[in-house]
């Protein structure tokens, strides 16, 4: 317990009870917290933080590579930011993650869920902000393995800044889509994978010059101006419904 600064390199180390730091620094090794975490600023640069107990990021999260695993969840807390920005970084064995500040994904930050026969959500709050500024060919989160589900649910902004092509889901996995916020594509091309299973109820605001692909897998599109703005809607495979309920 208490308020103070940690770094680790390496082996493993468990916090045996609920904690408060005012620095996390994570560079090798394991870091196990079974009960729960509130830190300030969190710098990930690699190894695991495992659960059981969950962390809570109340300032910010810079997650340059390494894993968060455990049936626990990673919280980035209101008011707070995450800055996800050299590779794929992974939610293993059912690590949730749930971010009701602000994420932002830049160039190769990729989030990964590849644990077979594990579910992991990611969750946009309502309020929250997601920001894609992704390399050409890249995808915001997505499952890495056959079994695996990820379900991503939108309720607050996600923005999708880069002029590239970038991906929500991926083949290799289940991945399950429910938009209840609001999507904006501002440049270039957002795709859903081809088995992604969409329920698309909150608008997607396609910019002049932009599209938004469907490749394939079941998409519902609910509201009476679900794609707002003036962008392209591209249909390539799979059944797309309209509904106005």
């Amino acid at each position: 317990p208490g308020e103070g600064l940690l770094s680790i390199s390496g082996g493993t180390v468990t916090l045996s009870d609920d904690a408060t730091l005012s620095l996390l620094t994570l560079s090798g090794g394991t870091l196990v917290i079974p009960k729960s975490l509130s830190v300030e600023t969190f710098a990930h640069q690699n190894g695991t933080l495992s659960g059981p107990g969950d962390v809570t990021v109340t300032g910010t999260l810079d997650w340059d590579n390494g894993v968060h695993t455990g049936d626990a969840t990673t919280i980035i807390a209101d008011g707070a930011s995450a800055l996800i920005n050299h590779g794929h970084v992974y939610l293993r064995a059912g690590r949730d993650f749930i971010n009701n500040g602000t994420v932002t994904q830049v160039g190769n930050g990729q989030l990964v869920a590849d644990t077979a026969d594990a579910i992991t959500d990611v969750t946009n709050a309502a309020g929250a902000e997601w920001t894609m500024d992704l390399h050409n060919g890249n995808r915001m989160v997505y499952p890495n393995n056959p079994t695996a589900t990820l379900n991503l649910r939108n309720a607050g902004t996600l923005t999708k800044s880069s002029a590239d092509l970038n991906y929500l889901g991926y083949s290799n996995g289940i991945f399950n889509l429910t938009h209840t916020g609001t999507i904006e594509v501002e440049r270039g091309t957002l795709r859903l994978s081809e088995n992604t299973n969409s329920v698309l109820s909150g608008p997607v605001d396609l910019a002049a010059g932009t599209t938004l692909s469907l490749p394939g897998g079941p998409t519902t599109i609910e509201g009476e101006t679900p794609l707002p703005g003036e962008g392209l809607l591209s249909i390539s495979g799979g059944t797309v419904t309209l509904s106005d309920d």
